[in-house]
Formats: structure tokens, sequence, C-alpha cells
């Protein structure tokens, strides 16, 4: 049983990545069952033609159950946290209901909903295995979703202890993930590195760069791309202010590809650099489809913004240039040769980018 708040068809994030899992297993032969909320992210919205309440059909092998949930047009921290436990209420008949499990696998987010889940596992003798793809409470903080300091920032820690402890196994996609787990007191012999799949290179082998370079308007330049998510834990607003800083050269062309609640707000930022060096509305004008969102605007960018170590190897795949991000954390992100994270050409005021674009030139 796989209790995930987003899933397959999402086109990035979590979704993608807990379909995939359920898909391979049941390749593989096993029996699984899927309970997951109605397709709305990454626009924050329920997709037009869903049938109404909870239904249950066969995806690729998977027996999937879609529960109905609040979805707010701006996820707000208090907003976000009823989106959470809107899951977990109307997710609990669903795990109840289930013929019974081996196992039971709750993916984080939701970590409200995971509780949920944790206690119908238990109730029925089942193991419990928590995945975590992002520490909520932290991120929560990191952007300003909720306070550093006080009651509410006590009780949300107070919240993720109590969760932590419930299950048998705690899982996370990085190294790193896992020492903050362990400092969060998770014991190490329950902790468990599962990490994010990358697609691999046919996904690109046909891939037309050209056609969005000549849509687009983008000529020779240098392209630094994002293509993602844009919400407000992604940080993009630094993407503006690097392209900013560069806004005398006419060589090089920042374009942020994806949508998500944050889009109005990063446009409204980006309002006074004018057509160059930055480009949110190319992605408005062109659907971003799963298959192929990493394919804008070329086969290749110079550039690319990698936010995770499964990004960073999807990028790689597609053949990316370097990553570029601020010097802040670059120690924890995988670097093979001169051109990763940690070389000294990242680490600068310019995000790298000046000094890269010479070396490709």
């Amino acid at each position: 049983m796989l209790h995930s708040l987003q899933y397959l068809p999402d086109a990035v994030g979590i979704g993608v990545y807990s379909g995939g899992l359920a898909e391979e297993l049941a390749a593989r032969g096993h029996a699984v069952e899927v309970v997951a909320a109605k397709p709305f992210y990454p626009q924050w919205k329920l997709r037009k033609g869903e049938p109404s309440g909870t239904y249950t059909r066969t995806e690729n092998g998977v027996k999937v159950t879609r529960v109905p949930v609040y979805v707010p047009a701006e996820p707000s921290g208090a907003r976000r946290i009823a989106h959470y436990l809107s899951f977990a209420a109307t997710s609990r008949k669903p795990l109840k209901q289930a013929d019974r499990p081996d196992l039971v696998i709750s993916v984080a987010p939701a970590l409200l909903a995971a509780r949920v889940a944790g206690r119908v596992a238990r109730q029925a003798g089942i193991p419990f295995w928590l995945h975590i793809q992002d520490l909520e409470v932290d991120a929560a903080m990191a952007t300003g979703l909720l306070p550093h300091e006080g009651q509410v920032a006590s009780a949300a820690f107070a919240v993720e202890r109590r969760i932590l402890e419930m299950p048998d196994v705690v899982s996370s996609i990085s190294p790193r993930m896992l020492e903050k787990l362990a400092a969060k007191g998770v014991p190490a012999e329950r902790l468990f590195e599962l990490r994010n799949w990358s697609q691999s290179l046919d996904l690109f082998a046909h891939a037309d760069g050209g056609r969005y370079r000549t849509e687009w308007n983008l000529g020779n330049r240098k392209v630094a791309l994002y293509s993602g998510n844009i919400a407000r834990k992604q940080g993009l607003e630094l993407v503006i202010d690097a392209a900013r800083r560069l806004q005398s050269r006419d060589d090089i062309v920042f374009v942020i590809c994806g949508e998500g609640p944050n889009r109005a707000r990063l446009e409204e930022h980006a309002s006074d650099l004018g057509k160059y060096p930055v480009s949110l509305a190319a992605a408005g004008g062109t659907p971003w489809r799963p298959a192929d969102h990493r394919r804008h605007p070329s086969a290749s960018p110079d550039c690319g913004r990698s936010r995770s170590r499964s990004a960073f190897k999807t990028d790689q795949h597609a053949g990316f240039g370097p990553p570029c991000c601020r010097h802040g954390g670059a120690g924890h992100e995988p670097c093979h040769g001169s051109r990763g994270l940690r070389h000294r050409h990242t680490a600068g005021r310019r995000y790298g980018i000046r000094k890269s674009h010479r070396r490709a030139r």
C-alpha cells in the first residue's frame, strides 16, 4: 500500500517518483494499491473532468484510489496545512478498507497525513514505512511560511517528532537528508536511503532544441535554464537577481520554464528587466508536458539550475552544462570532474554564470 498525496500523472515533483515506484513494483509482480489525491500539481488546481467524490481504477497495473482534497490557489502556511489535513481526512477510509497489505508506505509531504497511515498500519499490525521527500517543517521555516521561533515553531517540531517516532523504517533521498533525520532523533537502524530515479538518455535522444530557440527568439545566446515547479521554496528570485546583475550582457538569456503558485509573483519581481536577459513568458506559451519538460529551450542548455540530486542526474543525462547555484550548501551536492557545484567558478558572486560562460566560448 502506497499512501501519497501526489501521484501520476503529475508532470513534476513527488507524484512522478511515487508513480514510478508503484508501477515498478507492480511490474516486478507485486500487488500494489495506491491512495492519492486527485491530480492538482504543479498548477495547484484540480483538473477538469475529474469524477466527483472518491473513485478507484487500475492505472498501469496499479490499483489507484483517488480522494478529494482541498486545493488552495495560493498555498500560504495555514492553507497548506489545511490542504494536508484534508488529505489526511479523506484518505483514512480507503486506507482502512483496503485489503490487508504486507507493508504501508506513506510519502511526505504530507507528514500530517502520514500520521493517519501510521495509525492504520499500527492498528492492523502492519509494518509502516515513511518515505520523506522533503522536510516540511524546515522548508516552511526557510521560506517564511512558519516562524523560526516561538510557540508555533515549537508545536511544529513537536508534531514532527511524534510522527517520526511512528515508522518501522524512515527513508529519504540523500545522505544529507538522512543526516538531518538523525539529528531530529531518528535512530540509525531505522534510517534507509532511497534515492529518486532519473530519466535515461533515450528521453533526450530526439529533443528538438532548435525549435524552441526559434520559437522564443533565443538566437545563439547562451541559455541559463530552470525547468520545474515555480513555488516559494525553489528560491527562483535568486535567478532573477543573477539576471539583474548581468543586464549588460546581450549574449546570455535566462529562461524559467514551468508553472506554480509563485509564477505571477516571480514575473512581477522580474518586470524591471525588460525583454532580456530573463524570459518567463516563454513557458506560458508552451504547454509543459511530463515526457519532455527538460527539452526547453534547447536540447543542451549551457547552464542549468538543479535544486536536488535527482534533478542534477537528469540534467547530466540531458547533456546540460555546469549547474549553477549560490555558494551556500553547494558542498553537499554531487560533483563530477571540474565543472560541478564545488568548482571555484560556481562559488563567485555572479553565481558562476559569467566565468562558466567565458570557459564555454
